[in-house]
This record gives structure tokens, C-alpha cells and sequence, in this order.
């Protein structure tokens, strides 16, 4: 039975525009990450493996085919024998994931790579935008999951270990070794900012960023942890960069927005709204935009919004907050209380739908 996990690389941006180059082996991946200006020392290569590691995969992959082979190793991998147990918030590489036997997908994944590399399959590392999302007090967290992929003459093969093929992708994008180790810091500076750690989040941050410069989600996540830094112009600095890759990224956007509302700037916040691309928004993303309709005198297309953020997240409380709030400034309180009700159903301690309640019969 494959780990029940759904999506574990935690960014802050959506967009994953491009594709990296071609880093394949170990020396490979000294010299580039050298030459980007970083320590091997500071950072893992999530899929370098021991020769202990090889022995396993040779005797769990068997013979026949590369698929069959790959087969193979996924079942070991998910079966009682290697009990992996999944913990959405460790990061480890795959030679780490081996001896702990846990770890989120990114870890799995490098685990996979690791040993479909060591019976010489040529694997790589891949991220799905899915589009997930979560709030963690101030912050938006965009969950994207990763899978391992094999370049096959009729497109790419994927290797989920979520075996999650009935949900919606928006983008799938091959890494190399590289930005592999780029997303390892990227966690890494996540979980740190979790735990109030903004100094060395920052640091595994700016590593990333060296390492995976066209990675607009860097940006986004070195932008936040400028901002609770009290920086606002490194985070500034940092939201444009993502810009000029992504013009109109619209949770960098959103990202920006919050940013100018905190200084009080309300004008500039309005138009980076506006500038958002809503094709690719989150949900937070389309809330904040609903927000500004209904200040300019739209409440039709706000409560369009409002709608469409709770049909692309029916499980988060903050799109139906924002119809209940929606529903009792247009004076219909029994329609913001069923929605308010749904809210408090989905998290009955959400703080939003918890200071509205009073407000309602």
C-alpha cells in the first residue's frame, strides 16, 4: 500500500516556469553547484546513494525491462519490508530517507531516483502543480507534490507514490540534480520559517535561489521571509525578481499586495489585484481580488470570486467566510449564517469566521 500523502513541497508561488538542465551524476553536480557559488558542504545531493543502497535496489529490481524493473522497486518501496512513514514536513535526501526510513515526497522521490539511477535507469526528479493550498497563521502555503520521471520515446512516464492520477495537474515540470537540491533548501527554509527561524531560513533560501535562479517560487519564499524579517525592501526586491520572470504570477502578486497594505499603501496594493492572472490564482488569491471588487462597487463579480474560491477549495473555511461577510453587508443574515455554519464546520476554531460570528443571529 502506497504512503497516504498528498503534497509536500511547500512554496509559496505557484508558477514553475521553465525547465533546468540536464545534471545527471554526482561530479556533475559538484562542479555546477560550485559553480553557482555554493558549498557542497551547505547542501545535500538528494539522490547521490551508497553502495549498500545499490545492492538493495539491484536485488529488488530484478531483471526485464526498465518499467519492469522501476515496477518493482516501487512495490519494495511501499511494502512492509522497507516501511517507509510519511512526515510531511521532512525533508531528507535519499540517503537519509534510506536509513530513517521516513520523510515527505520530496524524499521518497529522491529515494526512487537514487535507486532506479544505481541499476542504471535514467530517472529525474518532477514537480506537479496541483494548486493545493493552506494557511498557516499569516501565511499562504501552496502545496505542489513531487514524482519521479523517465524520459521515454512517446513523452514522460511518472512514478507517483501518492497514486493520486484522478487529480488535477496544472503543470508538470523535470528537474535536474540541481534544482532537486534547490527544492531540498527550499524546504528546508520553510520548515525553519515555521518554527520562527528567519534567519537561517533565510540563508538556505538565497543557496536556493543561487542554485535555481529561474525558480520563480524562490523568490516568493525569500520575500516572505524578508518581510517577517521587518525588511519590506529586501522583500520588495524579492517579489520583483519573481516578477520578471513571471509578470503576472498572481500569488507573488497577492504576496505584494499584502505587503503595500501593511505599510498602508492600499492604491498599490489595489493594482497589483488587478495586474494578478486569476487563470493560475489560489484561493486566497481570488478572496483578496473579490475584496477589491466589492471596494470599487462590484459585488457581483466579488461574490463571482468568493464562489469560484470555494468551488476550487470546498474544504477551506475562508471562501465561505468571505460569502458569509458577502451575504450580511447586502442585509441577508440568515444566508451569512449558513455560510458561516459550513465555515465553522470545516475549522471550528478559524479565527476570521470566529470574530464574524457575533455579528450574526
Amino acid at each position: 500500500m502506497s504512503p497516504p500523502w498528498a503534497a509536500a513541497v511547500a512554496v509559496f508561488v505557484l508558477s514553475l516556469a521553465g525547465c533546468a538542465s540536464g545534471v545527471a551524476d554526482h561530479q556533475a553536480w559538484l562542479r555546477e553547484v560550485r559553480r553557482l557559488g555554493v558549498d557542497p558542504q551547505d547542501v545535500i545531493n538528494p539522490v547521490s546513494y551508497s553502495e549498500e543502497m545499490a545492492e538493495v535496489a539491484r536485488a529488488a529490481a530484478g531483471e526485464g525491462s526498465d518499467r519492469e524493473r522501476l515496477g518493482r522497486l516501487q512495490e519494495f518501496l511501499a511494502g512492509e519490508r522497507f516501511h517507509f512513514v510519511y512526515e510531511p514536513t521532512s525533508t531528507l535526501g535519499a540517503e537519509g530517507t534510506f536509513r530513517l526510513r521516513r520523510g515527505n515526497c520530496v524524499s521518497y522521490t529522491s529515494l526512487f531516483v537514487a535507486l532506479g539511477r544505481a541499476v542504471g535507469i535514467p530517472l529525474r526528479a518532477a514537480l506537479l502543480t496541483r494548486g493545493e493550498v493552506e494557511r498557516e497563521n499569516d501565511l499562504v502555503v501552496v502545496n505542489n507534490h513531487m514524482v519521479a520521471a523517465l524520459r521515454e520515446s512517446d513523452g514522460v512516464a511518472i512514478y507517483d507514490f501518492a497514486r493520486q492520477g484522478d487529480r488535477p495537474i496544472s503543470r508538470l515540470m523535470v528537474i535536474d540534480d540541481v534544482w532537486l537540491s534547490a527544492v531540498y533548501l527550499n524546504n528546508r527554509g520553510i520548515e525553519k520559517l515555521r518554527r520562527g527561524q528567519v534567519q537561517e531560513a533565510t540563508e538556505d533560501l538565497e543557496m536556493a535561489i543561487r542554485l535555481a535562479p529561474g525558480f520563480t517560487a524562490l523568490y516568493g519564499n525569500f520575500g516572505v521571509a524578508r518581510r517577517m524579517a521587518e525588511d519590506p525592501e529586501g522583500a520588495f526586491d524579492a517579489y520583483r525578481r519573481a516578477l520578471e520572470i513571471d509578470p503576472d504570477n498572481p500569488t507573488i502578486l497577492n504576496n505584494l499586495a499584502n505587503l503595500y497594505r501593511s505599510l498602508g499603501r492600499e492604491e498599490e496594493a489595489a493594482a497589483a489585484l488587478e495586474a494578478a492572472d486569476l487563470s493560475g490564482a489560489t484561493p486566497f488569491v481570488l478572496i483578496a481580488r473579490g475584496d477589491l471588487e466589492l471596494a470599487q462597487g462590484n459585488p457581483r463579480k466579488a461574490l463571482r470570486l468568493y464562489r469560484r474560491a470555494h468551488r476550487m477549495a470546498p474544504n477551506l473555511p475562508e471562501p465561505l467566510v468571505a460569502i458569509a461577510r458577502f451575504e450580511l453587508g447586502r442585509d441577508r443574515p440568515r444566508a451569512a449564517r449558513r455560510a458561516l455554519d459550513r465555515a465553522l464546520a470545516r475549522d471550528p476554531e478559524n479565527a476570521a469566521a470566529k470574530r464574524l460570528e457575533p455579528r450574526l443571529p
